[in-house]
């Protein structure tokens, strides 16, 4: 008789935090549910008038790498680009040479349709998708993780007891 083990499946999980502090409080809590095949990916906007004033944003950019490299307690590379509909966005995390990836001199996260379309490609649908890019665009903070999909379920469950205490 032969058997048939169906392998685990991955998926992806994302969660909009309104401000740092949240931020903060959900990745403690994922740090500590975090498995050895989870990934983490942040994506967050930066203020328009930081990319107005360059001395600005090279402070604002060392601020950044400088607050996730000790939030992460090692060596966190950190991503910029520019979306013509959400403005300056920042990318950290396994998901970031996707998002920095270039196409004819740009990063694909820099195009109309790239940051939808890598958002599309992970396989959250065409409504979500738009709601979490406008959600990006009013200032928030996105938390993308990939695992499998029992490790997800345990994260949703114990973030939205986050939500529910903030």
């Amino acid at each position: 008789m032969k058997s048939f083990k169906k392998k685990a499946q991955k998926g992806f999980c994302i969660k909009a935090f309104s401000d740092l502090v949240k931020v903060d409080r959900a990745l403690d809590i994922i740090s500590s549910n975090l498995g050895a095949n989870m990934e983490l990916s942040i994506l967050g906007k930066l203020n328009h008038d930081e990319f107005n004033n360059k001395k600005i944003l090279v402070e604002k950019r060392r601020v950044l790498r400088t607050y996730w490299r000790k939030r992460f307690k090692e060596e966190t590379d950190i991503g910029f680009f520019s979306h013509p509909d959400i403005g300056d966005i920042y990318i950290l995390g396994h998901l970031m040479p996707m998002f920095l990836y270039d196409v004819n001199g740009k990063k694909l996260g820099s195009l109309s349709g790239g940051t939808y379309g890598i958002l599309r490609g992970l396989g959250i649908g065409p409504k979500e998708t738009l709601n979490f890019l406008k959600i990006l665009k009013e200032g928030s903070c996105l938390i993308i993780l990939r695992g499998y999909e029992l490790q997800l379920n345990r994260l949703e469950h114990a973030l939205k007891l986050l939500d529910k205490s903030a």
